[in-house]
């Protein structure tokens, strides 16, 4: 069932066309995939190299994910398939067998590393599609709509995935800041904020095995935003509430 219309969808869903066009429509035929009997079948990589991208089925894209292990030799394994990957998750479809937060992960770790990924011109276009998915799943948490992506799963998504922290704190400091959605959204994310924190360290496996090194950073934006003034009142009229009853 299509998720509700917020204020972002539009532009999301042309940030996702953008990056389609910017990408190759099919998988080279060296799609580099794991054969062992646990993984991929050479019948399923047929079918994934014969389909254009933007057609590929959930189930194949998952399989996909099951069976891809480091980098891969050609860049259009994954200049390729990250737009089908952020098209499934803008639909609230998992990605993944096994979601836990390393969905992108392969992506992440091919940032900056895999020469040729990502493709020409599709850096900014990464980012715009990352705040506006971070808005979009914001909005719709404000409107109490029940989704398998939130923006704090976003957030720890995206960040495996190779986007920079600034850019995603960014886009959930706006978010935050929205008249209407900003408040609503913001008691949404400290809500599961808090099963993320023990005593304020992290206790997300995925992050702290995928990337550590932005631990530091996403701590620092989470005791800002704790003791900003937005908080502080939300706190506050929580307070005032429980005391009433």
């Amino acid at each position: 069932m299509p998720l509700p219309e917020t204020p972002f969808l539009s532009d999301l869903n042309a940030s996702i066309e953008a990056l389609y066009r910017l990408a190759p429509d099919h998988v080279p035929p060296s799609l580099m995939v794991c054969h062992c009997p646990v993984c991929m079948t050479p019948e399923t990589k047929a079918e994934i190299v014969a389909t254009t991208v933007r057609d590929l089925a959930p189930e194949l894209i998952q399989e996909y994910s099951n069976s891809a292990h480091g980098d891969p030799d050609d860049p259009d394994d994954l200049n390729a398939l990250l737009p089908r990957y952020l098209d499934l998750i803008a639909q609230d479809i998992e990605v993944d067998y096994n979601s836990v937060g390393a969905e992108l992960g392969r992506f992440g770790a091919a940032r900056g590393q895999l020469s040729g990924f990502p493709a020409p011109g599709m850096a900014d276009e990464l980012d715009r599609c990352a705040r506006l998915l971070l808005l979009h799943f914001g909005a719709l948490q404000a409107m109490d709509v029940d989704t398998v992506e939130t923006p704090w799963m976003l957030l720890e998504v995206l960040v495996i995935g190779g986007w920079a922290p600034a850019t995603l704190t960014g886009a959930l400091d706006e978010l935050f800041s929205l008249p209407g959605i900003g408040r609503p959204a913001l008691v949404k994310f400290l809500v599961d904020l808090g099963g993320s924190l023990r005593d304020g360290v992290f206790v997300r496996w995925a992050l702290m095995r995928y990337k550590a090194a932005v631990v530091p950073q996403l701590s620092a934006w989470i005791a800002d935003l704790l003791s900003s003034e937005a908080v502080t009142d939300i706190r506050a009229r929580v307070v005032i509430v429980d005391r009433g009853y």
